[in-house]
């Protein structure tokens, strides 16, 4: 799903990653889920979703450019940075996430501490891997790359809310780094560490962030566990792909909390 940078410009590589893309197992997964869960709205909701299922899928199309494109600018670091013990890193990072899924869901009562545990070994598992601090480069790697896609939110959201957005920025910023910490640098670069491949990574990644949303759904589904599941796959699932796409494309993901913070300013 990555290409090297170079110029600015939307040129034949973007066809080139779509066929790629297109003849992809896991990516045909993801959109068959997503037709799946749209058609599953369609019917319990009616063909009034038809149209924001249009503006959805046009709305990921959009901003999933913008997200290819950063791999185009220069400056662009597709490569992946070093993850020194991946299958050790990755099973830390699988039980911090089901210790967040059962937090969510009130399955386990304890989920979220299980969550900060499993990040402080994996944390630890990485320093006794011998993590060296050029690993680490992605926290100081430049923004340039994303600005579009950054742009692409925030002036919508400037437009929309005025300066009411700053406040809310500020607000949303913590949680936002937080939010594409976890799903970039933990679970997305470690699935592609062991896997080898940046597309399982990106859905496994995106139909995960998606998952965890079910719980925040259930007020709009009217507690509907299905219609709330239905929601998350539609909507954050895709959003979650948009953001892995821009993390495969330049590993800068504290450029991303930045972007999913406006999205929830």
């Amino acid at each position: 799903m990555t290409v090297a940078a170079g110029p600015m410009r939307l040129d034949h590589a973007l066809l080139a990653d779509l066929r790629r893309a297109g003849g992809s197992r896991p990516v045909q997964l993801f959109w068959l889920v997503f037709a799946c869960a749209a058609l599953f709205l369609v019917v319990r909701r009616g063909p009034d979703m038809l149209s924001l299922l249009a503006l959805i899928v046009a709305g990921t199309a959009a901003f999933a450019l913008l997200a290819w494109w950063a791999g185009r600018m220069p400056g662009a670091h597709p490569v992946p940075d070093p993850v020194r013990s991946p299958r050790l890193e990755f099973v830390a990072a699988m039980v911090g996430y089901l210790g967040m899924v059962g937090g969510m869901f009130g399955l386990i009562a304890q989920g979220f501490s299980l969550t900060g545990a499993a990040i402080l070994v994996g944390v630890g598992i990485a320093l006794l891997s011998g993590t060296q601090p050029s690993d680490l480069r992605w926290v100081w790697r430049t923004w340039v790359p994303l600005l579009p896609l950054i742009l692409g939110v925030a002036v919508p959201k400037a437009l929309m809310l005025g300066p009411a957005l700053l406040s809310g920025l500020l607000i949303a910023l913590p949680g936002g780094i937080l939010q594409q910490l976890l799903l970039q640098v933990g679970l997305t670069a470690r699935l592609e560490a062991v896997t080898g491949r940046s597309d399982v990574a990106a859905v496994g990644a995106a139909l995960a962030f998606g998952f965890v949303h079910t719980p925040l759904n259930m007020p709009q589904a009217d507690g509907d566990v299905l219609i709330a599941l239905a929601n998350a796959l539609v909507l954050q699932a895709p959003i979650g792909l948009v953001f892995c796409l821009g993390y495969l494309r330049h590993r800068a993901p504290l450029a991303l909390g930045a972007v999913h913070a406006l999205a929830m300013a």
